[in-house]
């Protein structure tokens, strides 16, 4: 089980080890990576230093099992990215647990709140306590250590949100700022002129009055202003923080992501020499082409497509590359590759018509709407060839 405190485009993720174990143990790193993604794993058992304190990988692991059933829908070139920012996760809430150190935020737990955890746990999963001892005595693990467990996890949790709660201490929101959004969200008017009596009376209908709405605005306005402060204070903590990723497919991305594409081009060319993928050639010729390397990238898609020629995402790819360069010949050339390739996958033909309608290959982009159809029609077919005679009749 997960809470995550979400705060504008931040999020930290911090593991309530107690019903982990409830939910049955670790699940295995290759359950959940699919569609021929570099296995992403440090050989020294860290993946990160924050200030010289380790992320273990197994945490790493267990954060990533947590959150898999969002990979299931999930294509190739997204798996890195979602990856990276469950490691992020946990870089920031270690930067967070190191700031409420300096701070001396030290949060008690009453026996009350350990037990309320624990019957929501036994609410999430229907069971009674005995159940639950049981459960637990098969894991060799007494309710005693259980409700430690629950205890110290409530405690990160709290030591978190004090410290988020006070990167944003103080701030206040002013009468002007609540009316000024008031406004912004019931505009009087759109054009002078334009609204006919019926249009305006209507509008005037459907606007609150300030005082029915100011209390909810306000606290918009002050959670926006939260938001804010918490991301500002999160870029600074940052950048005093000395931290190392010591995954490789993660520390490539990382330079990838912040603009050191020589570096990251090298790194990936090194991961490609050990373990060769399709994903890593195509973010190694995305940091050559950024790098104004454009040769480089041509050949290192030429090279994969050498390896993997049937692989229409790699085409799609190229396709997007060229696109880039405004070479639209090129791009229709290998998107439509792509899509003799792509076979019944629906979403990979959604994509191809939307990149050829942005290309102005209107012809293209008819024949993937005319696919896009007859693949929905086959899928309602078969769901209702399912429905008709679902599983066991």
């Amino acid at each position: 089980m997960f809470n995550s405190l979400r705060n504008n485009s931040h999020f930290i993720i911090y593991l309530v080890v107690a019903a982990f174990v409830v939910t049955g143990g670790f699940m295995g790193y290759g359950a959940y990576m699919n569609n021929n993604t570099p296995s992403s794993q440090s050989s020294s058992g860290v993946v990160a230093k924050v200030n010289g304190e380790e992320i273990l990988q197994q945490e790493y692991l267990s954060a990533l099992q947590q959150q898999a059933p969002q990979t299931s829908q999930m294509g190739r070139s997204q798996i890195i990215p979602f990856r990276y920012r469950i490691l992020n996760s946990l870089i920031e809430r270690e930067i967070i647990l190191q700031k409420a150190d300096e701070l001396g935020i030290d949060p008690q737990i009453s026996e009350t709140e350990v037990q309320q955890a624990i019957d929501d746990v036994l609410k999430q999963n229907k069971m009674s306590q005995t159940e639950l001892e049981d459960v637990l005595a098969e894991q060799d693990y007494s309710l005693e250590e259980f409700r430690g467990n629950i205890k110290e996890s409530l405690a990160l949790n709290k030591k978190i949100q004090q410290t988020v709660e006070n990167s944003y201490q103080g701030i206040e929101v002013t009468e002007e700022e609540i009316k000024s959004a008031y406004d912004k969200k019931y505009p009087a008017e759109t054009e002078a002129g334009t609204e006919s009596a019926a249009e305006k009376a209507e509008k005037t209908e459907k606007t609150p009055a300030y005082a029915d709405v100011k209390e909810k605005i306000k606290n918009e306005v002050l959670s926006q202003k939260h938001n804010a402060a918490f991301s500002n204070w999160m870029a600074a903590a940052r950048e005093e923080a000395e931290i190392e990723i010591l995954d490789p497919v993660l520390s490539a991305y990382h330079a990838l992501i912040n603009q050191n594409y020589e570096a990251a081009a090298t790194q990936f060319s090194a991961l490609i020499e050990q373990n060769p993928s399709q994903v890593l050639y195509t973010y190694l010729a995305e940091a050559q082409s950024k790098a104004g390397d454009n040769e480089a990238a041509v050949n290192t898609f030429n090279k994969a497509l050498e390896k993997y020629p049937e692989d229409w995402q790699l085409h799609m790819s190229f396709g997007n590359y060229y696109n880039n360069q405004d070479n639209k010949e090129l791009a229709i050339k290998q998107l439509s590759k792509a899509s003799e390739l792509a076979g019944d996958d629906f979403m990979a033909h959604y994509q191809l018509y939307m990149l050829f309608s942005s290309l102005g290959a209107k012809e293209k982009a008819e024949q993937e709407m005319e696919l896009i159809k007859k693949l929905n029609e086959k899928m309602k077919e078969q769901q209702e060839q399912s429905d008709a005679n679902p599983e066991g009749q």
